[in-house]
């Protein structure tokens, strides 16, 4: 974590998920970006996380945060898709009188 006063600047850590992954989150302030924060407590995250034995994976869409994976030694190995599953608020009748379908 990066302070500037009291305030947090930049800060970064990992949750573990199944097989050993430690998933990376690193976040800083817009008005602080571009001074290398994020390389500094992404370093330090992601040492953290191996020395608790754990495979540090880093996933990034915006240019800069793949910036910052790979001044940490990442490297792209595919793509991610997410989608968003959600209850159907209300199914309707269809005009059929059958049960409607939410897709």
């Amino acid at each position: 974590m990066v302070r500037s006063g009291s305030h947090v600047v930049a800060a970064a850590g990992y949750r573990r998920w199944p097989g050993q992954a430690a998933h990376m989150c690193v976040l800083t302030a817009p008005p602080h970006r571009g001074r290398g924060l994020a390389r500094i407590v992404g370093g330090a995250a992601v040492a953290d996380a191996l020395a608790n034995d754990l495979l540090p994976q880093w996933r990034a869409r915006p240019e800069p945060s793949r910036r910052v994976a790979r001044a940490l030694g990442f490297h792209e190995l595919g793509t991610q898709l997410s989608v968003r599953i959600t209850e159907p608020s209300a199914r309707r009748p269809t005009r059929s009188g059958g049960a409607a379908c939410d897709f």
